[in-house]
């Protein structure tokens, strides 16, 4: 009786694949038989035998496909396959994007385009929807269902005498069941076995933090051991209350024994050796965060354990997500991978450890690398600057941060990403547990359900699967083991981002009166579409908020972590360049994003408040360390291969970040081309170890110069926000900058000054000396920090009075010099910064220089840019 219905998703962040599930949920209630797969878990071959298909896809980068969708699209893309391939099936595709980017969801136009290019037949016309709409994509997802539906029952009709069940309120509102299921450990043995067990974890993923371990024992025994004296106290009274009877004494032997057995039981504690281990280990430095045992009373190393076990949590957390999606998962050790620093010179067999010598002569060791850091296991990178580069008058307060990666291999390229994990601050966590009831110091094992297990296929067992995110030896189905708190802080996002329609679905299931029921009910119904948005988008209300709003609903922890926002990392442009700065630093420019809300409600950004919460000076004073959660990942900016190539960079306010790192690659090219020009330099500049570290000294311009770069910066004022102002105008000097007009600088709140001349230097507008290295630009537009794994250094525009010159009109003003750039030069165009207005401004600047310097007609400018951005010369990073 129930029809196949094939539904296919690719997502980046997780909205694709909650559009995905909601279909699949309403799919049954209307008796059809859907599966809900990740594209690339699902075996393409089998395509042409489906019937019924609904494809639901996100745009991520410069266009591209989502990262579990590119397999299954270079399949399609194969020229061999015939033009009937898919002429039994037919479909339906929505997508998901913002209009504020130039190829605003393209993947889901391209792939509607090729499935009917296979032959399969348009069920319904696709549907997009866009980020910058006030409701957000559901706007025109909830219509594009509601024509669905009727259009996939018409094609498969009921059979004869069955009728399609009343969908009634309560219905459509009821959940299917439960796909995590979230068991206590109850005894003091199974607690101490598993912090036994994550404590040797932390030993082979943090080496360079041993002292974590230590520590984690330390609480486990001590735990153990206060417990141990609560049930001897209890046991004490019942046997005082039985005045001393031989029933008193069977009592107390038969307590005894069960803790004797259960202690037996734990020593086990897993396969591994290192499960059972005492936490002993080889100290590094005094330092609060990596040094040894007799630092463990320090907040700064209990603090960065907290940090260490949410982080543990959330990477065993986002493979249990992945299996319950139906996406092959792998619980076995990654391949090792080497650290530079122990490659042997002179050929051989690489050492188990390196020594090298520091500038005392006194060896250095640095043990081998035991993985490979990533969004599985991030990198607790030290905090190494925190510092403001605004004026201290300026509304806005904007951070250059770096973080020492030294011993974790990360390598970034210019354009990159640097991936932040945010913390919940503890007091939140706090109120959060205390709502719901919840132990946060408990230990608890959290999997998929049974009906979720069994739909999967069977996978060999790994060998240490406890410490790895499995749920035990022999088992490879994966899970987490972890104390409610780091789960709370690790996987959820309780303060930041506002929870999606069916967390409202999920507490009216959960609420006990019948006016929150009510009320629940019509936010979870498209009907209550506009009023949701008026209460939570609007507002931009945080789980916490609406479970305070709710206090009847209390839902069980596994129903929020299916439900509820989940922390996803934030992502940053690299600003600086490995080339220039060394393996291990990694610079960040970082707006901390604070707004008031229609109703006045105060708003900080969870990633960019928790950063600007961190004083490594601070802590640094108090003999401590800072560390953060952290891995890199590919940008969509990929610069030129040719050093040859020209420039253009477009970044006003804080998207000038990843045109640093352009830049300062570049400079590390002619430096390596220059270095007895270097050497000398070098030996005139200041013995200023910080200065030179944070700028290196040049003198004068360097031969042979490289292509012209040109700058276009925008900000409030040169007074407040000018961004690394000191630096450019070296680069110019040294030729990196074109050395006459290589910065054109637009200020939006400065007194009005005459605009140059076709190729007039910028250095004529700016005899002020800026006061700032760098400070946080709101021109052609204001960023802010985005959800899930988008918004990147952000930033907020508020409106004064004074002229107001923007990057778009620079670029007009400078047609001439640009369109010989690009016409003649082979130049390559770079944009970054805030989506919104901004990335079609710039387009359409361009296309402007195009009509007046080339000669061109409005549509074959437009034409122009597109050809462009199709040759990888004309590239746009931008975030919401």
């Amino acid at each position: 009786m129930d029809t196949p219905l094939l539904v296919l998703y690719g997502s980046q962040t997780g909205n694709a694949q909650d559009v995905a599930e909601r279909i699949g949920r309403e799919a049954r209630l209307r008796l059809f038989k859907p599966r809900v797969v990740a594209m690339d878990s699902y075996d393409v071959t089998s395509l042409p035998s489906e019937q019924l298909l609904v494809c639901v896809t996100s745009t991520t980068g410069q266009g591209d496909p989502p990262d579990n969708m590119r397999r299954f699209w270079r399949f399609l893309l194969r020229r061999s396959l015939p033009p009937d391939s898919l002429a039994a099936c037919s479909f339906a595709v929505f997508g998901l994007g913002d209009s504020g980017y130039p190829n605003y969801n393209v993947v889901a136009k391209k792939l509607d385009k090729r499935l009917a290019g296979l032959g399969a037949r348009v069920l319904l016309e696709r549907g997009l929807g866009d980020d910058q709409h006030p409701n957000g994509y559901e706007a025109a997802l909830d219509p594009w269902l509601a024509r669905l539906w009727p259009a996939l029952r018409a094609l498969a009709p009921l059979p004869e005498g069955v009728q399609q069940p009343l969908l009634t309120e309560e219905s459509l509102l009821a959940l299917s069941p439960p796909k995590l299921r979230l068991t206590p450990l109850r005894s003091p043995a199974q607690t101490a076995c598993a912090a036994r067990q994550l404590a040797a974890r932390l030993r082979r993923e943090q080496p360079h933090l041993p002292v974590l371990g230590e520590l984690l024992v330390q609480q486990a025994q001590q735990g153990l051991q206060e417990e141990g004296l609560k049930r001897q106290q209890g046991l004490q009274e019942q046997v005082e209350a039985t005045h001393g009877s031989a029933e008193g004494q069977i009592l107390a032997e038969e307590e005894e024994s069960k803790q004797q057995q259960a202690e037996a039981a734990g020593g086990g504690c897993g396969s591994g050796g290192e499960g059972g281990g005492d936490g002993s280990s080889n100290n590094s430095s005094s330092k609060g965060c990596g040094g040894s045992s007799s630092s463990s009373s320090s907040t700064g190393l209990e603090a960065t354990l907290r940090l260490a076990e949410a982080v543990a949590a959330a990477a065993d957390f986002r493979r249990l997500l992945q299996y319950v999606s139906g996406v092959p998962v792998s619980v076995s050790e990654p391949e090792p991978k080497q650290d530079p620093r122990d490659v042997p010179t002179g050929g051989g067999h690489r050492p188990t450890t390196a020594v090298l010598q520091d500038g005392e002569g006194a060896d250095v060791r640095h043990p081998p690398l035991p993985y490979t850091y990533g969004p599985w296991r991030p990198y607790l990178a030290r905090l190494a600057v925190n510092r403001r580069i605004t004026a201290p008058e300026h509304f806005q307060d904007t951070r250059h941060i770096e973080l020492d990666l030294d011993g974790s291999g990360l390598s970034y390229e210019p354009g990159d990403l640097v991936a932040i994990l945010p913390m919940t601050a503890t007091v939140a966590v706090d109120a959060f547990l205390q709502r719901l009831g919840l132990d946060g110091e408990a230990w608890v094992r959290l999997e998929a359900a049974e009906e979720q297990q069994q739909q999967r296929p069977q996978q060999s067992p790994d060998d240490d699967a406890v410490t790895h995110g499995s749920c035990g030896a022999g088992e490879a189905a994966p899970c987490v083991v972890a104390r409610v708190r780091s789960l709370v802080q690790g996987c959820l996002d309780i303060a930041g981002a506002s929870p999606r329609r069916f967390l409202f679905q999920v507490l009216h299931n959960y609420a006990a009166t019948e006016l929150e029921r009510e009320r629940l009910a019509h936010f979870a119904s498209a009907e209550g579409r506009d009023d949701l948005y008026r209460y939570n988008q609007r507002e931009s209300r945080t789980l916490s908020e609406v479970l305070s709003d709710f206090p009847s609903a209390s839902p069980p922890l596994e129903r929020l972590l299916e439900s509820a926002p989940l922390l996803r990392p934030r992502l940053f442009s690299a600003a600086s360049s490995q080339s220039l700065r060394g393996p291990s630093a990694v610079h960040l420019l970082v707006a901390l994003v604070s707004y008031n809300t229609p109703l006045r409600r105060r708003r900080v950004g969870l990633c960019s408040g928790y950063l600007g919460g961190l004083d490594p000076a601070a802590a640094e004073a108090a003999g401590e360390e800072i560390r953060v959660a952290v891995w890199t990942e590919r940008g969509s900016l990929r610069p030129p291969k040719s050093p040859n190539t020209p420039l253009i960079l477009i970044g006003p306010g804080t998207g000038v970040a990843p045109f640093r790192a352009f830049l300062e690659d570049r400079y590390a090219t002619i430096l390596a081309s220059n270095k007895d020009q270097q050497q000398q330099q070098q030996q005139q500049a200041p013995n200023d170890q910080e200065q030179q570290q944070q700028q290196p000294s040049l003198q004068q311009p360097l031969t042979p110069p490289p292509a012209p770069c040109f700058l276009f910066f925008g900000c409030r004022s040169r007074s407040a926000d000018f961004y690394y102002s000191q630096q450019w105008k070296e680069y110019m000097r040294a030729g990196v900058l074109h050395p006459t007009h290589g910065l054109i600088t637009a200020f939006s709140r400065e007194a009005a000054a005459a605009p140059p001349q076709q190729g007039q230097t910028q250095q004529q507008q700016q005899q002020q000396q800026p006061v700032a290295d760098g400070s946080n630009g709101a021109v052609a537009a204001a960023g802010g920090e985005a959800p899930a794994a988008a918004g990147r250094n952000g930033s907020t525009a508020v409106s004064s009075s004074g002229s107001k010159v923007y990057v778009t009109q620079r670029i007009r003003e400078q047609g001439e010099l640009l369109w010989g750039l690009l016409s003649e030069g082979g130049a390559a165009v770079y944009v970054s910064g805030a989506a919104k207005k901004m990335p079609a401004g710039v387009a359409a600047a361009f296309a402007d220089v195009a009509v007046q310097y080339g000669g061109l007609g409005t549509e074959a400018a437009a034409a122009f840019v597109r050809q462009l951005e199709l040759k990888g010369r004309y590239q746009v990073e931008a975030w919401s």
